[in-house]
């Protein structure tokens, strides 16, 4: 029994994609297509949509074409993409805290203003051009005690409690920079928030 055929446009409009894009795919050769009808157009096959899948997949996590192209869609996920998975969502986190940064920084802005005292906005733009290049992965090649390890374990127990723990720091860390140098007191009201 053959495979069912599937048309380009059945294809794009099964995974939100254009035309131009399957198109595309098949001219650089990450997707080629399984064949042409006698009147030239292109077609795939089922296992076709299962190979477009995982690349939507890849393509969702921000992997650029190229990696997918050479790394992804021939490991299946439970085959050695595991690595690069690790990889794309530390990347990820990276950007996740980079905007939290910003939203950090804003915030501390705002109550500032509110408070009726001028930000300050070289400390606060410091911080941003500083935060904004942190590379959250190094902690996982950082050579921790194992009485350290220990400790995180029992009160960090994942990554994402890590991550969590990480960011609530860097956002009291920067509120209370700059509430201090916007000469605001630790005990009013604005700071004990």
């Amino acid at each position: 029994m053959s495979e069912k055929i599937i048309s380009t446009g059945e294809a794009a409009k099964l995974f939100g994609l254009t035309i131009r894009a399957l198109q595309h795919y098949d001219n650089i050769g990450i997707l080629p297509a399984s064949g042409r009808t006698e009147g030239g157009r292109r077609y795939y096959t089922e296992s076709d949509m299962v190979k477009l899948e995982h690349l939507v997949f890849y393509r969702g996590l921000g992997f650029p074409l190229e990696q997918i192209k050479d790394k992804l869609l021939d490991e299946s996920l439970e085959d050695g993409a595991g690595d690069l998975l690790a990889r794309q969502k530390m990347l990820l986190y990276n950007q996740i805290n980079n905007l939290q940064s910003g939203i950090s920084a804003i915030e501390a802005c705002q109550e500032i203003e509110e408070a009726g005292k001028n930000p300050p906005w070289m400390l606060l733009a410091t911080f941003m051009q500083f935060l904004g290049t942190v590379d959250l992965s190094v902690w996982y090649s950082f050579d921790f005690t194992d009485e350290q390890k220990q400790i995180f374990t029992e009160h960090l127990p994942t990554t994402d409690d890590a991550l969590d723990f990480y960011m609530v720091w860097k956002r009291l860390s920067i509120k209370a920079a700059a509430f201090n140098e916007a000469g605001i007191a630790p005990d009013e009201s604005i700071a004990q928030k």
